[in-house]
């Protein structure tokens, strides 16, 4: 059984390499390598595309908060050295937006002024990438986002689209 699953592994791995133009995060990814930055057994490229912070950033280290009516993420993500952490935070109103009551992928969304009570849960991969609000008009619980689709690791700031995360002291 332990061979046919390592069978099935490695042929995900190797339809992933097609699937993504990162090579390192598609292997990452097949071989459940996420989480602390020590867990990560290859050198991920962070800078093809912004996507994928949980492959690099330190599981522990990420929050979602609420301050001043906007959200904002928070991470300690690894510089290209593979030695160097950052603390950025990123306001996630330059990620998603809120149409009909849903959250959406969308450059400078502005989510925040129709959403609120915003939360960040672990899913299957326990990993810390689901995002889910109240957004109007509907007034319930939108589906979940997942966060590492749109938010990547810039040699070690948090970043979507052209949105780059501020450095936090």
């Amino acid at each position: 059984m332990q061979s046919l699953t390592s069978f099935f592994k490695l042929a995900f791995a190797f339809l992933a390499i097609f699937a993504t133009t990162s090579f390192s995060t598609a292997i990452a990814g097949a071989f459940g390598l996420r989480g602390d930055a020590s867990d990560v057994k290859v050198a991920v490229d962070t800078t093809s595309k912004w996507e994928g912070y949980s492959y690099t950033c330190t599981k522990s280290s990420i929050e979602v908060r609420e301050e001043g009516g906007k959200w904002y993420m928070k991470a300690s993500c690894p510089k290209m050295d593979g030695k160097t952490f950052l603390k950025s935070t990123l306001d996630l109103d330059n990620c998603y937006t809120n149409k009909d009551g849903m959250l959406f992928e969308h450059n400078h969304g502005n989510f925040s002024e129709t959403c609120h009570k915003c939360a960040l849960f672990s899913y299957a991969s326990g990993f810390p990438n689901e995002f889910t609000c109240i957004c109007d008009p509907l007034q319930q619980t939108a589906d979940p986002v997942h966060l590492h689709t749109t938010i990547g690791n810039n040699d070690g700031f948090l970043q979507c689209y052209d949105n780059k995360a501020s450095l936090v002291a």
